[in-house]
């Protein structure tokens, strides 16, 4: 029943999150009913959908402006938000200044949607899209925007596939991709999340871009991508990751894509193993050499890279953050096969970083109570606030439990990747 309150509260509104006032709505519906609905009850889900377009109608009759627009959702009420727009002719208004728009999940389907933005939305900066929906609209949408800014591809399966199944290939002769190609000056930030390309060489054209992330959590990356970033140049890379559960690691590649990246300030490479271990010392000479910038590290070492190290640290001033995986290290490693990380901490503690606030443990070490111990007094004589976490995996040699007691705060018992 209408009830007059103190606010007109969706006046206040600037940001649409669809999945989230779904849950909400959910959960209200269950509580008001007096007794259990399952949450696939049909009756649940079509007054859930009927509640969520009255809502979206009065948001969007009653805030001058929407910024942000997230429409991940459950299909079943896929259609609300595109009904609410049509039901209310102020929409148009309101939807006009979207710079925030979020369409990540495969799953969700948004009927014409995409259609009706495009001839609203000019404005959007920060765009995250499914690219195997609605091609021919969202290219639209991609076409009319005047300054688009950061990027997110991403391709996530309704079930989870076996990762050797062929999943979506895209060309950059598809209609989005294609339309991505002209915006591509303007990008700074592109993520590319589970998306197959068949080529990786057309980066070249965002010139522009400062943060470049590669996540592969389904899937390969192929040689060929590898091979494709050795050949790139972006000259203003500030922020660089790429990982996959399930690639191999080509050092010599990323080597030379990461040779022109003078300004890089965050590197991060993650992978099941390296196709070429024994890389990992010419690795960290060329970071020390060409990245002087860095700030955070997390990639691989070998234990016997002590050298290399030094120069690394003595090079990188600036370093605040350092994680370490081994680079012998797959997911088939044994504790008999795994290497001490003593010697890469004595290192660090002898140099003593002065910016380093954080120091984690990767995948493939053992390590010591001692060298620990050593570590975090030489810290301490510093006056200077440092973190110490270990990978769940790692082989603590010692009394791990009474060290972590007597350096409360100071050592973590583990770390999430």
């Amino acid at each position: 029943m209408p009830r007059k309150t103190l606010f007109n509260y969706a006046k206040f509104v600037r940001h649409i999150r669809i999945r989230s006032l779904e849950w909400h709505l959910t959960k209200w519906v269950q509580h008001n009913a007096g007794y259990y609905i399952n949450e696939d009850s049909p009756d649940l889900r079509k007054k859930v959908t009927i509640i969520s377009q009255i809502l979206l109608e009065h948001i969007l009759r009653s805030t001058p402006t929407i910024y942000g627009l997230n429409v991940n959702s459950e299909n079943y009420t896929s259609g609300s938000l595109t009904s609410a727009i049509r039901n209310v002719p102020s929409a148009k208004i309101s939807l006009a200044n979207v710079k925030i728009f979020t369409f990540g999940k495969i799953w969700t389907t948004m009927p014409r949607l995409f259609e009706i933005l495009s001839t609203i939305c000019y404005k959007i900066n920060t765009l995250e899209i499914c690219p195997s929906q609605d091609i021919k609209y969202t290219a639209r949408l991609i076409n009319n925007q005047i300054n688009i800014k950061s990027l997110t591809l991403v391709d996530t399966p309704s079930i989870r596939l076996n990762r050797h199944e062929t999943k979506n290939e895209y060309t950059w002769d598809n209609e989005i991709f294609s339309a991505l190609l002209y915006k591509a000056k303007t990008v700074t930030r592109l993520t590319l999340k589970n998306i197959h390309l068949s080529s990786l060489k057309e980066l070249n054209y965002f010139e522009n871009l400062e943060e470049l992330y590669i996540t592969n959590y389904v899937g390969d990356i192929s040689q060929k991508n590898f091979q494709d970033l050795s050949e790139i140049s972006l000259k203003k890379l500030k922020n660089f990751f790429i990982i996959s559960l399930f690639s191999e690691t080509y050092l010599k590649n990323l080597c030379k894509f990461i040779k022109n990246s003078k300004e890089l300030t965050h590197l991060k490479i993650q992978g099941c193993k390296l196709h070429d271990p024994d890389y990992s010392m010419t690795w960290i000479n060329s970071l020390a050499k060409n990245n002087r910038n860095l700030v955070s590290y997390e990639g691989p070492i070998g234990s016997n890279d002590v050298v290399a190290l030094w120069i690394f640290l003595d090079s990188c001033k600036s370093l605040q953050k350092l994680h370490f995986q081994c680079n012998n290290y797959n997911s088939f490693t044994s504790n008999k096969d795994l290497k001490s990380f003593d010697n890469i901490l004595r290192e660090l503690t002898r140099k003593q970083p002065v910016a380093l606030r954080k120091l984690i443990v990767g995948k493939g070490w053992t390590v010591s109570c001692k060298g620990v111990e050593h570590f975090i007094k030489c810290r301490k004589n510093l006056f200077v606030p440092i973190r110490f976490e270990w990978d769940p995996h790692t082989v603590i040699i010692g009394n791990i439990n009474e060290l972590t007691k007597r350096y409360c705060g100071v050592i973590n018992k583990v770390h999430k990747n």
